[in-house]
């Protein structure tokens, strides 16, 4: 269909935001992005809303066709993206906190998502597993900016959190079963201590 379609520009946006956010790309099924989680402060934030931004303009330029699924698929994205403008221009990435579906609960299930079939794989996990305090620290300065601003999450949902940040940082629970499981995986010896270290960097980031 061409380089000019709204096809082609949903791609684009595809692989950018990828890039942009790995752990989103996990969750979308994008390949290349398993060992990172991006940035997820205040700063992330600003860039993330200057890419949907040019996105949106680059939709708006796009010659004009008569085609039915092109037009429905430019209106779909232009709502995509103004939803999502929306909700950071209103702040609301400054009080994401509950105890179903926020970060603090992403960080976590993102490694159900990520493959275990090989060394690669169980490298990508370990790395993830090192980097994850950053990740947090990125998402408590939102929180923190947030609060500075007047957002705030509920009290009974930060509550939630802090007892599921006692539960992931305890002994046996999820991060100690990735231990084990790497184990069984005959992967290499080298392997198995960079995901034995990177669990207990996990667990001491959730205990912060």
């Amino acid at each position: 269909m061409g380089d000019h379609t709204v096809f082609s520009l949903s791609d684009r946006f595809v692989e950018r935001l990828a890039a942009h956010q790995p752990m989103l790309a996990t969750q979308m099924g994008v390949a290349g992005h398993d060992a990172a989680w991006g940035k997820h402060d205040p700063e992330s934030w600003q860039d993330l809303k200057a890419l949907l931004r040019e996105v949106r303009s680059e939709l708006v330029c796009l010659p004009p066709s008569d085609q039915y699924w092109e037009r429905l698929g430019r209106r779909v994205l232009d709502d995509h993206l103004a939803v999502r403008l929306e909700r950071i221009e209103r702040g609301e990435p400054l009080r994401d906190l509950n105890n179903i579906a926020s970060p603090l609960q992403a960080f976590r299930e993102t490694f159900d998502l990520m493959p275990r079939a090989s060394e690669a794989d169980w490298l990508a996990i370990a790395k993830r597993l090192e980097s994850i305090g950053q990740a947090i620290d990125g998402y408590t300065a939102c929180l923190t900016a947030g609060r500075q601003r007047g957002l705030l999450a509920a009290r009974r949902q930060a509550r939630a959190c802090l007892e599921q940040c006692r539960v992931h940082s305890s002994d046996g629970a999820f991060f100690d079963t990735l231990a084990q499981q790497v184990l069984d995986t005959g992967t290499s010896s080298s392997i198995q201590r960079l995901v034995a270290t990177g669990v207990q960097t996990a667990r001491a980031a959730y205990s912060r």
